[in-house]
């Protein structure tokens, strides 16, 4: 799978402040989600990446070019947002986007900025000047100056800052159209971390500079959680007496009628499962994955006793 984003000893210091601590990290194309705390590295680290800070050592390549030097061909494939939308006052909505579309060289900015305007619902005012915007609106401007021209990579620090539920759940839905559509990758840095659930592949944690974890989230999931499953049936307690036999059960809660088990292996819940059945005992079976925000605390729990021992 193709890089997008890689660095090697990667460090940064404002004066005695060290902002990342010898970051080695590899981006793939896809959606990757960048969490951990304010002040953890992750806007440091996409601000070097796009050649808006040196690093003070180490080595960054950003489509397999260094974004300091080479910066203005880098960003030339590139949309971005930070956290807090800073846009010039004293001009329009509409010509601070046809502004962007310029730089972007596309060949119909006026079309492409209202194609925008209409995908992100800002056509009730994108013709005011921005001055007179309220917080959401200035996101939402800011959103469409990053999708504009389909770029290979969009690069979105705490895009929901700021967004209603209705405009959270439309940027979901426009990511997931630029994905299919366009094959464009994603760096996301964000605390909202349930609407992007299903938009992520990899995860990068970081705290205090550091990067305490990263990976495919699938195999993130699998290492730091055992296989859940929650099984419906009429006959929990025969259900129970059968599972208690798996080598693999790590934990099993009885509900009523409602059974969660954790176990680390898939195969032999699914054996057992399968017995039952034939053995005439109606149940339903679900498995149960573990959520982002559920993941990144198990990942912070396991770095704070790493940490003690």
């Amino acid at each position: 799978m193709e890089n997008i984003l890689a660095t090697n000893n990667l460090n940064k210091r404002f004066g005695n402040t060290h902002a990342l601590k010898d970051v080695n990290i590899t981006i793939q194309k896809g959606v990757s989600l960048m969490v951990g705390p304010n002040g953890s590295g992750k806007s440091t680290l996409l601000k070097i990446a796009l050649g808006l800070l040196k690093p003070s050592s180490g080595e960054i390549k950003l489509f397999g070019q260094n974004p300091w030097k080479e910066g203005h061909t880098v960003r030339k494939h590139i949309g971005v947002t930070f956290e807090k939308a800073t846009l010039p006052k004293w001009v329009e909505g509409a010509e601070y986007l046809k502004h962007i579309a310029r730089i972007k060289e596309l060949s119909n900015a006026d079309k492409e900025v209202d194609k925008m305007a209409k995908l992100f619902q800002i056509e009730t005012y994108y013709y005011n000047n921005i001055e007179t915007y309220s917080a959401g609106m200035l996101q939402k401007v800011a959103l469409c100056a990053a999708f504009l021209g389909q770029p290979k990579l969009i690069i979105l620090d705490e895009p929901t800052t700021n967004l209603d539920t209705q405009a959270r759940t439309n940027l979901t839905e426009i990511i997931k159209t630029y994905i299919q559509s366009y094959g464009t990758s994603f760096i996301i840095s964000s605390h909202f971390l349930t609407e992007l659930e299903e938009l992520c592949n990899q995860l990068f944690v970081f705290q205090n500079g550091h990067i305490i974890e990263q990976g495919d989230l699938q195999n993130l999931k699998q290492k730091y959680f055992a296989y859940t499953y929650r099984i419906e049936t009429k006959e929990p307690l025969k259900v129970v007496d059968q599972l208690h036999k798996l080598k693999g059960l790590q934990r099993i809660t009885l509900e009523g009628r409602s059974i969660l088990i954790e176990a680390v292996d898939r195969s032999e819940v699914e054996e057992a499962v399968n017995k039952l059945k034939n053995e005439g005992t109606q149940l339903n079976v679900w498995e149960e994955v573990p959520s982002i925000k559920a993941l990144y605390a198990k990942i912070l729990e396991a770095n704070t006793t790493q940490n003690i021992a």
